[in-house]
């Protein structure tokens, strides 16, 4: 009797044993068929600063020095290893006597774009993807004043700037057009002449009053977006913008929502002014980016994360693709929240991630970093984690 039970005890362990094995190797092969059947996405990070302290660790303006471009080799490696297949750094045009190091001579100095390039070779060297963005501020700042009388801080006349603007975009072309990766294809696989590009469509709709000003002058008729165009892709580098959608979250969910000037918007509030800039673009016969991107902040209080960029990307494939007389067009999150809280990095970046499958055109994501990684006064410096970004085949191999 006793070696009956003892016998049917230890066939009862091989059965449950055998089990958890099934099991296990079920919950496996569900991971490997969402790695094959899913694409890997661009995951990164927009990284300009070797720690949280963006006015004194923003490196480009410095790559000069060898302490500061080992740390950024050592970094770059790290964010490797961790899954990121993208980075991507913005070049801030200030002014003729920059004061912080985050800041850009306007126009660029030889020695800035000999950083850029050294910069870039080492990119390609840690086999990264490079995105870069050229942004605006002081002296640089075409929001302010007008094309008629002088723009931004410095009393620039219109064809100064623009001038500015070609000696210092042509100079970073020229200094990393031929830089490649490993595998042969350009290092810089983007430009971008400018970030959260936010316009009405023309001058009878009522978003003018909103708009970001002068900046339907800066790309249609001072023509830098057409000459940007063309120059950057005959590098067969991809030329670009990116955008900016409304944040507030009963701006995403209102479903009342009426345009008065657009109707296809109706009810798709959330894309108020990614489908108005593009519908400038074509209006003018401008080049339309090849992929949209966008910075994406949305902030829940009655619902969470994935509510809303489920909602964002249900607008977005409802509305952007019929743009480009399509049924679907990539896109991509260039800026989005890095908490340093884990718990709610988890949930934000989550938010996102458990969209891919449901929503195919999301082509990848890099977050933000510093400053104001996680809302106003906070900031992230490296490490970086993207685990809850990383799915697919990022997932079975970067489990952090």
């Amino acid at each position: 009797y006793q070696r009956r039970v003892h016998g049917d005890m230890k066939w009862i362990w091989v059965g449950m044993f055998a089990l958890i094995l099934v099991q296990a190797t079920l919950q496996f092969n569900e991971r490997e068929e969402i790695a094959s059947s899913d694409p890997i996405r661009e995951i990164g990070v927009d990284y300009h600063s070797t720690t949280a302290d963006f006015s004194n660790s923003a490196f480009l303006t410095r790559y000069h020095l060898p302490e500061i471009r080992t740390i950024v080799k050592q970094q770059l490696a790290g964010m490797k290893s961790g899954g990121a297949r993208v980075i991507s750094t913005r070049i801030w045009f200030v002014s003729n006597a920059p004061s912080q190091n985050y800041q850009h001579h306007f126009p660029l100095t030889e020695q800035e774009i000999v950083n850029i390039k050294t910069y870039t070779q080492d990119v390609a060297a840690a086999n990264l993807k490079l995105y870069v963005v050229f942004l605006y501020l002081w002296c640089a700042d075409y929001h302010m004043g007008s094309p008629s009388t002088t723009l931004g801080h410095c009393g620039l006349t219109a064809s100064q700037f623009v001038n500015n603007v070609k000696t210092s975009v042509s100079g970073v072309f020229q200094a990393i057009k031929d830089i490649k990766l490993q595998d042969g294809k350009v290092a810089v696989e983007r430009l971008y002449l400018d970030g959260e590009v936010m316009t009405a469509v023309d001058n009878n709709d009522y978003a003018t009053q909103w708009e970001k000003k002068n900046q339907r002058w800066f790309l249609g008729e001072a023509g830098v977006w057409s000459w940007f165009y063309s120059l950057v892709s005959s590098a067969g580098i991809i030329p670009s913008l990116y955008f900016i959608h409304g944040n507030g979250e009963a701006e995403i969910l209102d479903n009342n929502f009426a345009d008065k000037y657009l109707p296809e918007l109706n009810k798709h509030r959330s894309m108020f002014w990614i489908y108005r800039t593009i519908r400038f673009l074509k209006q003018n016969k401008l080049p339309m980016p090849d992929r949209v991107d966008y910075s994406s902040y949305p902030e829940p209080h009655k619902t969470d994360y994935a509510t809303l960029f489920n909602r964002i990307f249900t607008d977005y494939d409802a509305v952007i693709p019929p743009l480009y007389g399509l049924k679907a067009k990539d896109m991509f999150i260039a800026e989005t929240f890095y908490f340093v809280d884990q718990e709610k990095r988890k949930q934000a970046h989550e938010g996102i991630s458990k969209q891919y499958l449901k929503h195919p055109s999301i082509k990848g994501v890099t977050i933000w970093t510093t400053p104001d990684s996680g809302g106003q006064g906070f900031h992230a410096g490296y490490p970086f984690d993207l685990r809850y970004l990383l799915i697919g085949q990022y997932y079975s191999h970067h489990s952090l």
